[in-house]
């Protein structure tokens, strides 16, 4: 189910070399601009809204892609900001470690799951925004993560669980589909109550996870890397 996500990223893969050794910024600037008013009209005169349509074909997933080049080009000219972030992280953050990190997710988690209700946020409700909403109260928490990403990165760039945690992401979207559609029939099949379903399914989905980071994605990894160092540079 997970290699319509996949197949994307190789079509684009195909494109990214033009992209981002052939082009200027402003180039990219207008080529989103048209891609996403090209898939605002498909929406809006065609109906395009529904799978397929929404997330499943890649020229109107290509805006993602577009928009985080641009941004990637950004983050890169302007030097003097990432050492503004850089100095900011290191007097607000000298002495983080693993824990402080866990205690700021758990804090944002239980602040969005129980101050605002642990609702879903969708592209779709930005159209009934208003002040003291819950959409508004949703927007404003994403925003308030987005600014902090650049401090959570300072934190946990040289922490080794982080980056094994990071890591567990791929093998976790390949799997969790499949394993939460096996305890949904074995739940059905055995009567049991369906409130721990989620939960079953996420802990049956980082044990095989884990199982295959430390295992045979790992010593794949080693293969691969030597394979491409025994690669002659010319």
């Amino acid at each position: 189910p997970q290699t319509w996500s996949v197949a994307i990223e190789l079509q684009f893969y195909l494109l990214s070399p033009f992209l981002a050794r052939n082009v200027s910024t402003r180039f990219l600037v207008i080529f989103a601009l048209i891609l996403a008013f090209a898939r605002c009209n498909c929406i809006t005169f065609f109906g395009l809204d529904y799978d397929p349509w929404n997330y499943r074909f890649s020229p109107f997933e290509l805006f993602n892609f577009v928009v985080g080049m641009i941004a990637c080009r950004f983050m890169w000219l302007n030097l003097e900001t990432r050492k503004v972030v850089q100095k900011a992280c290191d007097r607000l953050l000298p002495n983080t470690n693993v824990f402080s990190y866990v205690a700021f997710t758990l804090a944002a988690f239980f602040l969005f799951r129980f101050l605002l209700g642990g609702q879903s946020f969708t592209l779709r409700t930005l159209t009934s925004v208003s002040l003291l909403t819950k959409e508004a109260a949703a927007l404003g928490f994403i925003a308030i993560w987005g600014c902090t990403i650049p401090f959570l990165f300072c934190m946990t760039k040289s922490n080794k669980l982080d980056r094994f945690i990071g890591e567990l992401s791929f093998p976790v979207y390949l799997l969790h589909l499949t394993v939460a559609v096996a305890v949904q029939e074995t739940f059905s099949s055995m009567n049991y109550s369906a409130r721990l379903f989620g939960e079953t399914s996420f802990l049956i989905t980082a044990v095989i996870a884990v199982g295959l980071q430390i295992g045979p994605l790992r010593y794949l990894e080693s293969w691969r890397q030597r394979s491409v160092q025994a690669v002659p540079a010319d």
